[in-house]
């Protein structure tokens, strides 16, 4: 069995790299085997849309950072030691950029509904 799972494996790489016109179920199997996705469909990922995508990463990490000071004290402590002063000035610089943001966020939502 390992001779046949080998020949066809060399006859799909041969179809493949020589540029062989293959049936359908051949051109699929040399992609297979060569390591190509069948199931991956990379045409509609530009237009692909999640609940994810409208988070604002900044925000997100500020979130997790503040929840991780009041919920895991020791682990936030733990990783807020090991990090440098400037680390730690440039978070906060981070931190308040987002937080204004959140604000302005907030405020075009009030005004948006005021107006509605």
């Amino acid at each position: 069995m390992k001779d046949d799972v080998n020949q066809a494996y060399m006859q799909a790489f041969n179809k493949l790299s020589s540029g062989y016109k293959q049936a359908a179920g051949d051109g699929d199997l040399a992609k297979l085997l060569m390591g190509d996705d069948l199931w991956v469909d990379d045409e509609d990922d530009y237009s692909a849309k999640s609940p994810i995508d409208p988070i604002d990463q900044l925000m997100y990490l500020m979130d997790a950072w503040q929840m991780a000071s009041t919920s895991e004290l020791e682990s936030y402590q733990n990783v807020q030691s090991a990090l440098s002063v400037d680390t730690l000035a440039l978070c906060q610089t981070l931190f308040q950029t987002a937080q204004e943001s959140r604000t302005q966020q907030l405020q075009q939502q009030e005004s948006d509904n005021v107006m509605i």
